[in-house]
C-alpha cells in the first residue's frame, strides 16, 4: 500500500507552522527499504527540503531543493511514474479559494488546479493501487468526491464516489486499507448508537464498495488528524492525533476489533507514521525541538536521536487548514478586512496575556518579539499568525517548549524568531504594517476565532 496521505494535521499535506501528525508516505530517499524523515525550514523567499537519511540512523540529512513558500501545506509523495518520491506543496491564492497542488519533479515544477479551500476536503491515497499517489477531495456539504488518478501525467482520469453528508460535514479525511486490497477514502467522526457514543468509520473503495465501522469510545475533543499505520500482519490500524496547550495525544485503533491498542500522551510535537525501523509494519515518532524519539507501538522496539536540526518536520496530513502565504509582497498577500481574519472580535493584551518587543533569549530568538500566554488564555495552537488591520498576514510567532519547566509561569511561549516563524523583528514587523494599511497596529490571532489587539508591536503590553 501506497503511505501517502490523507498532513498533518505531517503524512501527506500539511500547513507550514508548527505541524500535528503526519505519515512519511514511503519516502525513502537512500533507497535502504526503510522511510526517512523529511524537514522543512522556511525562508523569507522559500522552503528549503531536506531528509534525515534511515541509512545513517536519521544522524545524517540531505538536502532535497526547495519548492513552497511559508504558509503552504506538504505533499510529498510518488506522484509520478518515476519510482522516486516528489517534494511538493499545495498553496491557496491569496486572492481567492482556488487550492494548487505543486510537485518538484527532478528541477522541474508541475502544477495542477485542484478544488476550493472554502467547499472542499483534501486527501491522497493510492486508490487505483499503481502504486503513484492519487488527489482526492471530498465537498464538505454535499459528500460528492473525486479522485483523479495520475494527476501530474497527461492521461489523468477522474473517477466520482459519494459519502454521506453528516460523515463529510464532521470527518477528519484520509486514507486507510481495510481490508488488504488497496487504499480507501475515508472519513472517521464521533456519532451516536441508541443513546451510545461511537466513533463511526466510513470508508469507500475505488469500485465504490462501502465499508461502515463503529467502534467503542470517542474521539478527544482536541482530536485533530486521523491516520493509518500497517501492523505487523499487513492489516492497517487507524490513528488519531489531538493537542493540548503541553501535550500531543497519540490513540491507536485496531480495525478488527474495533478497540484501542496503543494510548500515549508526549510533550507537544509533530507525531510522523513510517517505515522507520524495519519493514515489518510501522512506527509512529515524535519530532520535537531537534529529537526525534521513534517507537513501535505494537513491540517494544524504539530508538531516539538528539542534536538534530531544528527545522519542522514536514506533515502529510494537516492541509485542510489554509492560511495566507506569510511574505513582504503585497501583490500576493492582499487582505479582505480583519474582521475576516478576526470573525469574534478581538481583546487587548491584558493579564495572562503578555507581548514582549524583544525576547531576551542568546539565540535567533534574541532581539525579536513573543507571545507568552499563561491560565485560562493558553490556547493550545502551533503558532499565531500577526495581521495588519486589513488582515494581511504579516508574520507568524510559532510555539516552543520551555527549557526551564514552569518558567515565566508555566507561559506557553510563541516568538518570531523560533523555526517555522517569520523572523522579523518588532520594528520590521510595524513597518511592514505601515507600508501595508498606514497604520501600525497589529492583531495576533488567538482562539475560538477572537484575535488579541490591536496592539503595536514595539510596545510590551500586559502580563503574566
Amino acid at each position: 500500500m501506497l503511505k501517502s496521505l490523507k498532513q498533518l494535521n505531517l503524512w501527506i499535506f500539511f500547513l507550514f507552522s508548527t505541524p500535528l501528525a503526519a505519515t512519511a508516505g514511503d519516502f525513502d530517499v537512500d533507497a535502504d527499504g526503510l522511510d526517512d524523515v523529511i524537514l522543512v525550514e522556511a525562508t523569507d523567499s522559500a522552503l528549503l527540503w531536506s531528509a534525515l537519511l534511515s541509512s545513517t540512523g536519521f544522524s545524517s540529512s540531505q538536502s532535497l531543493g526547495q519548492v513552497g513558500s511559508n504558509g503552504d501545506h506538504l505533499i510529498p509523495a510518488t506522484w509520478t511514474d518515476s519510482n522516486s518520491p516528489q517534494i511538493g506543496i499545495i498553496s491557496k491564492s491569496a486572492n481567492s479559494n482556488v487550492v494548487t497542488w505543486t510537485i518538484l519533479n527532478s528541477s522541474e515544477q508541475q502544477s495542477q488546479v485542484f478544488g476550493s479551500k472554502n467547499t472542499d476536503l483534501f486527501l491522497s491515497g493510492d486508490f487505483d493501487g499503481n502504486g503513484q499517489a492519487d488527489a482526492a477531495k471530498i465537498n464538505r456539504k454535499t459528500g460528492a468526491s473525486t479522485i483523479f488518478s495520475n494527476l501530474f501525467s497527461s492521461s489523468s482520469t477522474q473517477s466520482t464516489l459519494s459519502f454521506p453528508r453528516a460523515a463529510a460535514r464532521k470527518g477528519h479525511p484520509f486514507f486507510v486499507d481495510i481490508d488488504g486490497t488497496g487504499d480507501n477514502m475515508s472519513l472517521i467522526y464521533n456519532t451516536r448508537s441508541r443513546s451510545k457514543r461511537k466513533i463511526k468509520l466510513v470508508s469507500i473503495g475505488l469500485n465504490g464498495r462501502k465499508v461502515i465501522r463503529r467502534f467503542r469510545g470517542q474521539l478527544g475533543s482536541k482530536t485533530k488528524e486521523a491516520f493509518p499505520i500497517r501492523q505487523p500482519n499487513g492489516v492497517d490500524a487507524i490513528g488519531t492525533v489531538g493537542s493540548s496547550s503541553s501535550a500531543t495525544n497519540l490513540k491507536i485503533i485496531n480495525l478488527t476489533g474495533g478497540g484501542v491498542v496503543f494510548k500515549r500522551k508526549y510533550p507537544r510535537g509533530t507525531v510522523l507514521v513510517g517505515d522507520y525501523l524495519s519493514a515489518d509494519g510501522e512506527e509512529v515518532a515524535l519530532f520535537r525541538e531537534g529529537t526525534l524519539l521513534i517507537q513501535n507501538p505494537f513491540s517494544q522496539e524504539s530508538l531516539e536521536v538528539s542534536n538534530l536540526p531544528n527545522s519542522v518536520a514536514a506533515d502529510e496530513l494537516n492541509f485542510n487548514s489554509f492560511i495566507t502565504s506569510s511574505n513582504d509582497s503585497n501583490e500576493d498577500n492582499q487582505g479582505s478586512g480583519i474582521a475576516s481574519v478576526c470573525p469574534k472580535g478581538s481583546v487587548g493584551f491584558a493579564h495572562t496575556r503578555l507581548l514582549k518587543p524583544s525576547s531576551d533569549v542568546s539565540d535567533n530568538r534574541g532581539g525579536k518579539p513573543a507571545v507568552l500566554l499563561t491560565g485560562s488564555s493558553k490556547s493550545g495552537a502551533s503558532a499565531m499568525e500577526v495581521y495588519d488591520t486589513k488582515g494581511n498576514t504579516i508574520c507568524r510567532f510559532t510555539f516552543k517548549d520551555s527549557s526551564v519547566p514552569g518558567v515565566n509561569s508555566n507561559a506557553d511561549h510563541y516568538f518570531s524568531g523560533h523555526s517555522g516563524g517569520c523572523s522579523k523583528t518588532a520594528s520590521q514587523i510595524k513597518a511592514q504594517a505601515q507600508q501595508n494599511t498606514g497604520s501600525s497596529s497589529v492583531y495576533f490571532s488567538w482562539k475560538g476565532g477572537q484575535c488579541l489587539g490591536p496592539a503595536d508591536p514595539t510596545t510590551r503590553q500586559g502580563s503574566i
